[in-house]
């Protein structure tokens, strides 16, 4: 009877232990995903100062500054774009993560729409078009201000999830 017992019970052995690791697992993923995700979001916060740099500089020094500052813009966009590419890479397995992941790409999304309505608004300046001009950056100011508290939140989760 011992041995007809033995293979059950240490199937069931083997079912616990896998049960109660796979949240383990799941943690584990979700950390290195946080912890990947804040780098990432670090890496793009240089060229989020250059925008904003570019963008203080613009009144000081006029017209002239259009172009380098649409190339700031434009690379904002571009780098926008791969973390958004990157993030959407990561694995997730736990609920807060996977929320944490949805709502990281809905505001890095907004933030690249808010990044492309800028441009529109420093390509009619330089045609000359100003109440066209200051309507796209203010929008586009507001779109940004919007998304801060929620990046700020966001980023207080991401921290506790790489806490563990």
């Amino acid at each position: 009877m011992l041995r007809t017992l033995r293979a059950p019970l240490a199937l069931l052995a083997v079912a616990i232990f896998t049960a109660l690791a796979l949240p383990v697992a799941a943690r584990a993923d979700d950390r290195a995903f946080a912890q990947t995700a804040i780098e990432h979001v670090q890496a793009l916060s240089r060229y989020e100062r250059a925008v904003s740099r570019a963008m203080t500089s613009l009144p000081r020094r006029g017209p002239k500054a259009i172009p380098a500052t649409r190339r700031a813009v434009r690379t904002g966009i571009r780098e926008v774009g791969r973390t958004m590419t990157a993030i959407r890479a990561l694995a997730t397995e736990g609920e807060e993560a996977t929320t944490a992941k949805a709502k990281l790409l809905e505001l890095l999304a907004v933030e690249q729409r808010a990044y492309r309505t800028l441009d529109r608004g420093l390509a009619a300046l330089k045609r000359g078009k100003a109440k066209t001009a200051r309507t796209l950056v203010d929008r586009a100011r507001r779109s940004l201000e919007s998304i801060t508290r929620e990046a700020m939140d966001l980023g207080m989760t991401l921290g506790q999830i790489a806490a563990g």
